[in-house]
């Protein structure tokens, strides 16, 4: 007699075998060959073919095209056309739906904790990644096939990872695995937690775009990724057992310990947030992590953790470090390129968290010492773990090593080079670990001081239209060049910064016999001048902001920040020098970028560097009367045209992001109008 056994009844069978308890030796070997059948089963290729095969074979007999799509889609769902009706049981219509994904990722994480069978816990841990893939895909599915009924529909599949994971404790568990004896059983929790933190991600992107096609206001999740992450760091997950993978001589090891580090923190570096904020003057250090308005906290703790844990920093290092260089700012061209840039990109993360955290408070008390403070300014905890990732930060020559790479790399950034070129993904994430480091170690200031890095980078900057082109790292938000006009801005800020406090602190010692003295700053501007910054800081300044696409607008004005910063810094400069030398080669600067082309106004018109700044200050102030800033950061942006321009009017500004300083002890920035200098009124 024929007989007819349906797939999920044996699947079901399979379940229930994990499902058995008891640890005796006949009982953790069945269970350890159901748990290799539920590997193999959800492995993506073969439910991909659960769609393309045809009948005969025990498939769907969509073929290979069609089949794909409607994998990619998320299986049949309620396609009416696509065979059944929305009313059939799921698991009749789409074979792929007889697994009960809930039910096997619960039997999965139970066997996780099996001591007694390290085979069926690595296979338990495999099994893991596989479901959260397949969790994803029917989830994103579920709520396209909702959207595309206009919300009308019932969601077919909730996601274990947004319901249920971290409430029963799954990260956690998965977390503790990372810490195992066995080395399969590590990669495989590490994958897992991978896949679970983007799954989490996406699915909640899924439930926003939804939310926004029914007009239910916030998207109905109940996890977000940002508590997947905190539960990793409850768990233990970052430690020396992700710095033994990174360390790993095997390549696909350590590519594995990579990317759970990026899945950690990689937002901050693709949120235009993770660049633009700042800590709000009402939150104390203690209390950083619980202020959460941009949704980055998590993965800024995440990026602390990774900068003072398990060795997991001197780690990271060692796969851009030449093993024989006798330089610490030697690269390593022993891994391969896409380990380098990953590991790359995740410094440069940590380096914008802990701008983020630090900023100026963190460089004026590394600069000036605990002396330079008062009892109430002390550092918390909290701050004193920042502090101890920059002190590690410095102590590994991070900002050396990322200058290195701007160097061998970074003609890559400019006109000239192509974008996706794997020198150019290096020097740009290079330049954004200097941004970060410049504006929170003050070492770094000075390094890059005594490099003569300004100008090194305004060369790798390339022609001026290469400043505009989209970062192929960070999104089309952020121009590729961002980071380096950041630096280059910081750089010349702190060094007249530093030039005016020495002044404040002592007026009967000449200038130019103080370190740190004007005449340093001269220098800095004698090189900025020689390396063409006026035509680029024109035509950055005069370009169009494109305010109906936010993504462009940003980084837009990101860059117009920068630029601004280093006008005000420039002019600021020359008032400070008694010799006139500087004004007299800025204003020729200014009039031969104006007469090459290096600045255009609006409808066509000419306008040089300094009606330039006029004028973006009173179109950014019209545009924030009239609509607000929004998302944008446009505060900052009219902040930085009023230092600019009261810099170019002959006024002394003090407090350039200055949160704590000998001259000014706010975070505002207060402009002195004093007279004007000598050579401005030669110059009018």
């Amino acid at each position: 007699a024929d007989i007819d056994i349906d797939g999920k009844e044996v699947l079901d069978s399979v379940l229930k075998l994990l499902e058995w308890s008891g640890t005796s030796a006949r009982t953790l070997a069945v269970q350890e060959q159901a748990m290799r059948s539920i590997y193999y089963l959800t492995d993506a290729a073969t439910l991909k073919g659960l769609y393309t095969s045809p009948k005969e074979e025990g498939g769907m007999g969509f073929g290979a095209a069609v089949g794909s799509q409607i994998y990619d889609a998320g299986g049949l769902l309620d396609d009416e056309a696509a065979g059944g009706s929305s009313d059939d049981d799921m698991s009749r219509r789409d074979l792929a739906w007889r697994l009960d994904t809930h039910r096997t990722l619960r039997a999965c994480l139970d066997h996780t904790t099996t001591s007694s069978s390290p085979s069926l816990q690595r296979w338990a841990a495999a099994a893991i990644r596989n479901l959260i893939a397949e969790d994803r895909r029917r989830a994103c599915g579920a709520i396209a096939a909702c959207a595309s009924q206009g919300g009308s529909a019932v969601l077919r599949y909730d996601s274990f990872t947004n319901s249920s994971l971290v409430e029963t404790g799954g990260v956690m568990i998965l977390s503790s695995l990372i810490s195992s004896d066995d080395a399969d059983t590590r990669a495989h929790a590490i994958a897992a937690l991978s896949a679970t933190i983007s799954t989490t991600r996406g699915v909640q992107a899924s439930l926003e775009m939804l939310s926004e096609v029914t007009g239910a206001g916030a998207a109905p999740s109940s996890t977000s990724d940002a508590n997947v992450v905190r539960s990793v760091l409850q768990g233990g997950g970052l430690g020396p057992s992700l710095a033994q993978l990174l360390l790993s001589a095997d390549d696909s090891v350590a590519k594995m310990g990579l990317a759970f580090a990026a899945s950690l923190v990689g937002p901050i570096l693709d949120n235009p947030k993770g660049t633009t904020g700042k800590v709000k003057a009402g939150i104390s250090a203690g209390t950083l992590f619980d202020d959460d308005e941009d949704g980055l906290a998590a993965y800024r703790e995440a990026a602390l953790n990774l900068c003072t844990s398990g060795g997991v920093l001197p780690s990271l290092l060692s796969l851009l470090r030449s093993s024989q260089g006798s330089s610490r700012g030697s690269l390593s061209p022993s891994r391969p390129m896409e380990l380098r840039r990953t590991a790359m990109l995740v410094l440069a993360a940590v380096a914008q968290a802990l701008r983020y955290l630090g900023g100026d408070w963190i460089f004026d008390y590394i600069e000036q010492g605990e002396d330079g403070f008062e009892g109430d300014d002390m550092p918390t905890e909290t701050a004193e773990k920042v502090l101890k990732a920059v002190t590690n930060l410095e102590r590994e020559s991070l900002a050396e090593l990322a200058y290195a790479t701007v160097l061998q790399s970074g003609s890559s950034l400019g006109g000239s080079g192509g974008r996706d070129s794997p020198g150019s993904h290096l020097a740009e994430a290079a330049s954004v670990i200097l941004s970060g480091m410049a504006q929170i170690c003050p070492s770094t200031i000075d390094y890059l001081a005594g490099e003569n890095a300004v100008a090194q980078m305004l060369r790798s900057c390339g022609e001026n239209s290469g400043m505009m082109k989209p970062s192929s790292l960070r999104g089309d938000w952020c121009p590729r060049s961002l980071g380096l006009l950041q630096v280059i801005s910081s750089v010349v800020a702190k060094t007249w910064r530093r030039s005016r406090q020495n002044q404040a602190e002592d007026d009967s010692i000449s200038m130019a016999d103080k370190d740190g003295s004007p005449s340093q700053a001269v220098d800095l501007l004698l090189s900025l001048l020689d390396s063409a910054s006026a035509p680029l800081m024109a035509r950055i300044v005069s370009t169009k902001i494109e305010y109906h696409v936010q993504s462009k607008a940003v980084g837009t004005i990101l860059l117009k920040v920068a630029a601004c910063e280093i006008v005000a810094s420039m002019f600021g400069i020359v008032r400070d020098d008694a010799s006139g030398i500087a004004g007299g080669r800025l204003y020729i600067a200014i009039d031969d970028a104006a007469a090459g082309g290096g600045g255009y106004g609006g409808r066509g018109q000419r306008q040089d560097l300094t009606t330039g700044c006029i004028s973006l200050l009173q179109s950014t102030s019209v545009h924030m009367q009239r609509y607000g800033g929004g998302d944008l950061p446009l505060p900052e942006l009219s902040r930085a045209c009023l230092l600019a321009v009261g810099s170019i009017c002959g006024a002394a500004i003090f407090g350039m992001r200055c949160y704590h300083s000998r001259v000014t002890k706010s975070s505002e920035a207060t402009i002195c109008l004093l007279n004007l200098p000598s050579w401005y009124y030669h110059r009018t």
